[in-house]
């Protein structure tokens, strides 16, 4: 293995001073081009390299943790000596291997793709693409590639060795290592910024001139930042997703020039762009070639240019011409216009979403197919969506997908229709018919929920939530009978189930107060089936004034949820303490079923533990324990009943709700509390060998006083 110099040769022809910066984080020096000279040029240890064939040193795995210092001087290092790095997500790696095809690799080297780098036309970077074809292409890129792309982004925005570009996107992505590659190439600095915080960098920053972004980065700086935080800026690259042309306007308003774009992993990102400019008409498009050319054929575009990468590992050649799946037109000043796809693939948040890809990691485990469809989100672009048949459930088809999929592929709805069958058009499945059924019925909500639902998509809403430590899905057995006349739609509450993440409790009522609002419709009726917890939190809720007007909600069905808190504020105060205190008597060395068999030794549960369903419950309960324990512990205390305030008055919901109360007859506090709301106006239901938990201990007693009431 001998020192190739390809970088220490850019380097040392670059017309700066070798102590110049080239990495900052916080406004503080990281790396100067000297230091980088200096570490390229000492031999990696063949030991250390993660080679996928012991026997062959010209490529190596490159694991991506975060962006630092570190992963630069070692890319740059091994290409300096002629090894290909292949860079790739260790979480990912780790989580979802089958999403990098080793194979590939293996044959890519075989026929003579991929080997030591001799030549600035040789393959020098492996990069994986999003998944456009059911799993992440390897893409092989040259020097040649890199620098031709690089080149003809620095001419096109003229940088300088005086610009600093905002580095938040990960360098295993082309996005990302592209900055690297035009920062480099100018002599010019990049700052290290954290993709979520990255508004605080261009603000805070001295340095920064310019920055990539994507729509949810860019809406979160032009919320905070003035039009004095901008002067510093020659402007914002946006690309990889659509941008929302209301954002785009209010950007312009404080005076911040944007660069919108189009490229891929395949054509080294940016190919096509406009300049900087305030001008919307211009940003609607994405500009012209910065080098190379352009066609439309069949309305596809294609790209030609030395910035084409070589081609994807163990496939043809693309020899410099690049057919994309991407659908386009001229503008009338002859600039480019990405008017959609013609594959199924989608993007949320600038990320390519193939749902084949997500599909077959979950199909694997069903007796049906599920198909995965976008649902329209302003934040995000798009959120992914899935529906399958009744031949699955739902609690099997939530657990596969936690099983088998990384977070950011989780979907944001999970339907089950009654037969996927009804959405077939001629011999195939319509993905058009089902994404307008989802975005129907997900119409209301924002990416802040994650939602379950079955049953007839245009009738009367169910909405059913659940207890403390439980999930909505525990009622889905219970009310298959009702899913011919409803849409029955299961929501976590915060730090429980899927919205176990989601902590700020007043975000889940705007969510909730949104829906009902979007849903208000005289034809349509709502309807609410709560237990314990999710009672007083989803009758606080009906108590806003927002939903004052509100006429169309039908029935509230409460089992055993306490009317707020009655008592004084010292009261208010112990029991707040208390519910901080819960989980004090379990720790990671003690058998979670101790701590459920006492839980349920409390009054309120009367000779549940008498119930043939009992050591089931606390089977599932103590698994789900050691991972949860931290979302319930914030829980306890955000959703406590001591943050509430009196909700006797039932006479305060919206006009026309009918409120129904069911309690079991062994839990005795519980009752008092269906005499108390009696008296104001309740219906009261109670179930004679039952206590807290009546759906549990008494199930078909339970489901007659549903049909009662839901008919």
């Amino acid at each position: 293995m001998n020192n190739k110099n390809f970088i220490s040769h850019i380097i040392n022809n670059l017309n700066i001073r070798l102590d110049s910066p080239l990495l900052y984080k916080d406004d503080k020096v990281q790396l100067t081009y000297q230091e980088l000279l200096e570490a390229i040029s000492k031999r990696p240890n063949l030991d250390q390299l993660d080679q996928l064939k012991q026997s062959d040193k010209s490529y190596t795995f490159l694991k991506w943790t975060e962006n630092n210092k570190e992963f630069i001087c070692r890319y740059f290092q091994l290409i300096n000596f002629g090894i290909i790095p292949i860079l790739v997500d260790e979480r990912r790696l780790q989580n979802s291997p089958g999403d990098y095809d080793i194979k590939d690799v293996f044959k890519s080297f075989q026929k003579n793709q991929i080997h030591i780098i001799e030549r600035y036309e040789d393959c020098a970077t492996i990069l994986y693409t999003s998944g456009t074809t059911g799993t992440p292409k390897g893409v092989r890129i040259s020097l040649k590639n890199l620098i031709s792309s690089a080149k003809a982004t620095i001419e096109h925005y003229q940088i300088t060795s005086e610009d600093n570009w905002a580095l938040s996107l990960p360098l295993y992505h082309i996005g990302g290592l592209m900055i690297l590659w035009r920062c480099l190439m100018a002599g010019a600095s990049t700052t290290l910024a954290r993709p979520d915080n990255v508004q605080e960098t261009i603000i805070n920053s001295k340095k920064v001139t310019m920055a990539s972004l994507v729509q949810l980065q860019l809406e979160r700086i032009v919320n905070i930042a003035s039009m004095d935080d901008f002067k510093k800026l020659k402007g914002v690259v946006l690309g990889g997703s659509k941008v929302d042309p209301t954002l785009m306007k209010k950007a312009i308003s404080k005076n911040l020039k944007l660069s919108n774009s189009y490229g891929a992993t395949e054509s080294c990102a940016q190919f096509l762009a406009t300049p900087f400019t305030n001008d919307l008409q211009t940003l609607m498009s994405v500009g012209s070639p910065m080098n190379g050319h352009v066609f439309i054929e069949n309305d596809h575009l294609i790209l030609e240019g030395d910035s084409i990468a070589l081609g994807y590992l163990n496939g043809e050649n693309f020899n410099s011409r690049l057919m994309t799946n991407d659908k386009a037109t001229y503008d009338a000043n002859n600039n480019i216009t990405i008017i959609g796809r013609s594959d199924n693939t989608f993007q949320k948040a600038a990320e390519n979403i193939n749902p084949e890809n997500i599909e077959a990691k979950i199909n694997v485990g069903l007796e049906t197919n599920c198909y995965v469809v976008p649902i329209d989100n302003n934040r995000y672009e798009n959120l992914i969506s899935l529906i399958f048949d009744k031949r699955e459930t739902l609690k099997k088809v939530n657990k596969i997908i936690n099983d088998s999929l990384i977070p950011f592929e989780r979907p944001h709805l999970i339907y089950q229709c009654d037969d996927i069958s009804s959405y077939q058009k001629g011999i195939k499945i319509s993905r058009k018919q089902i994404a307008s059924t989802l975005n129907e019925l997900h119409d209301g909500f924002s990416e802040k929920l994650y939602l379950n639902a079955c049953g007839r998509p245009s009738g009367d809403i169910l909405i059913i939530s659940h207890g403390f430590m439980g999930e909505a899905l525990e009622f889905e057995n219970l009310i298959q009978d009702f899913k011919e006349k409803y849409l029955i739609i299961f929501i976590d509450l915060p730090g429980h189930g899927s919205n176990c993440k989601l902590e700020n409790l007043e975000e889940f009522k705007n969510e909730i107060i949104n829906f009902i609002k979007n849903a208000n419709n005289e034809d349509r009726k709502i309807n609410f089936l709560t237990y314990s917890m999710s009672a007083r939190i989803f009758q606080e809720i009906l108590f806003d004034k927002r939903l004052s007007k509100i006429q169309n909600i039908d029935n509230f069905i409460n089992e055993s949820g306490s009317p707020g808190f009655l008592t004084d504020e010292d009261s208010r105060k112990k029991r707040m303490a208390h519910d901080g205190r819960i989980f004090d008597t379990y720790n990671s060395n003690q058998d979670a079923r101790e701590f459920y068999k006492n839980w349920y030794e409390q009054s309120v549960f009367t000779k549940v533990n008498e119930h043939s369903e009992y050591q089931n419950m606390i089977e599932t309960k103590s698994a789900q324990l050691p991972s949860m324990i931290t979302y319930w512990q914030k829980a306890a205390t955000t959703l406590s009943v001591a943050n509430q305030e009196n909700l006797l008055d039932i006479t305060r919901l919206p006009k026309g709700i009918k409120y129904h109360y069911i309690h079991g007859r062994l839990d005795t506090k519980y009752s008092q509390y269906a005499q108390q709301l009696k008296a104001h106006g309740a219906f009261t239901y109670e179930i004679a060998n039952a206590s807290h938990n009546t759906h549990l201990m008494s199930p078909q007693d339970y489901l007659k006083i549903l049909h009662k009431i839901l008919k």
